[in-house]
C-alpha cells in the first residue's frame, strides 16, 4: 500500500493570477525524494509567461496547474515580476528544464530511479535516449514519442499507458508542448503507475540537438528567450512578441476590475 508519508512543504505564492512555490533546485531534489520514497504519484509543475498566458486563456490549464502539488518557475520574468512584488523569489528560483534534467542526472544514478520521456518525433526520441545512454550506461531510461492520437480512450492513448505502466518509472517527462502535455497529463495522471509526473517542453529536442541549446548564461539574464526566437522565429515569434502584450492587456483588465 501507498505511504501517506507527508510531503514537503513550501509556500505558495499568488502571482500574475497563478500560484508558484519558490523552489531552488535542492527543494526539487527533495521533493523528488520524498514523493518518490512514500510512493505518493504528484505532478510537479512550471510556469514560464507563456504558461501564465496560456492558463489566461484555457480554464483547463488552469484547473492543471491549480490541482499541481508543486510549481516553480521556468521564466526570469516571472522572478522579476514576483521580486518588484515583493515576494521572497530569487535567481536560483528560477530554473529551466535544460538545467534541471542534467542536474539530476547524479541523483537519479545514485537512487535508480526510472525515467520515462514520453514526446517529441520518434527519431528525436530514440537519438536523444541513446545519447543518455552512452553518456550514463547505468541509466534506466525509456520512452515514447509524442505523435499518437492522445484522446482520452483512444486504442493509441491506451497503449502508450500500458507502455509507460509496464516500464514501472518513477519519474515521467512529459514534452509534448504546452498545453497539448499539461492537457494530457490532466487526463490520464490517475492511469499513470508513476511517482511524479513532469511537463518539460522540448527538452529532448535539445538532448539531441535537434533543436539549438542556448548558452546557458543567457538564462539567468532573461535573455534566453531572445536566443530562441533568433533561432525558431516562425515557431516563437508569436509567443515572446504578441503574447506579453496580450497578458499584460489581460491582467489590467482584471485589476480595474
Amino acid at each position: 500500500m501507498p505511504s501517506e508519508s507527508p510531503l514537503p512543504v513550501f509556500p505558495k505564492y499568488r502571482l500574475l493570477g497563478i500560484w508558484l512555490n519558490a523552489l531552488a533546485f535542492t527543494d526539487i531534489l527533495c521533493v523528488l525524494k520524498s514523493a518518490i520514497g512514500a510512493k505518493r504519484k504528484i505532478v510537479l509543475a512550471n510556469q514560464n509567461l507563456h504558461s501564465v498566458y496560456i492558463c489566461s486563456e484555457d480554464p483547463r490549464v488552469r484547473q492543471f496547474f491549480d490541482q499541481a502539488a508543486y510549481t516553480h518557475a521556468d521564466g526570469t520574468s516571472l522572478i522579476a515580476v514576483g521580486r518588484l512584488l515583493g515576494l521572497p523569489f530569487r535567481t536560483e528560483h528560477r530554473i529551466g528544464y535544460m538545467d534541471l534534467f542534467p542536474a539530476l542526472i547524479p541523483h537519479i544514478l545514485e537512487h535508480d530511479w526510472r525515467v520515462f520521456y514520453l514526446g517529441a518525433r520518434d527519431e528525436v526520441l530514440q537519438r536523444g535516449i541513446s545519447l543518455l545512454k552512452e553518456q550514463h550506461p547505468d541509466l534506466k531510461i525509456a520512452g515514447h514519442h509524442g505523435y499518437f492520437d492522445r484522446q482520452q480512450g483512444s486504442s493509441e492513448n491506451l497503449e502508450v499507458i500500458r507502455k509507460i505502466n509496464d516500464f514501472r518509472p518513477n519519474l515521467i517527462f512529459v514534452g509534448m508542448g504546452m498545453p497539448t502535455q499539461e492537457l494530457w497529463i490532466f487526463d490520464n495522471q490517475d492511469a499513470l503507475d508513476a511517482d511524479v509526473i513532469l511537463h518539460c517542453g522540448a527538452l529532448m529536442d535539445y538532448i539531441a540537438g535537434a533543436i539549438p541549446t542556448p548558452p546557458r548564461w543567457l538564462g539567468p539574464i532573461g535573455l534566453e528567450w531572445a536566443f530562441r526566437l533568433v533561432t525558431e522565429p516562425r515557431r516563437l515569434w508569436r509567443r515572446y512578441l504578441l503574447e506579453p502584450i496580450k497578458l499584460l492587456t489581460w491582467l489590467w483588465k482584471t485589476r480595474a476590475k
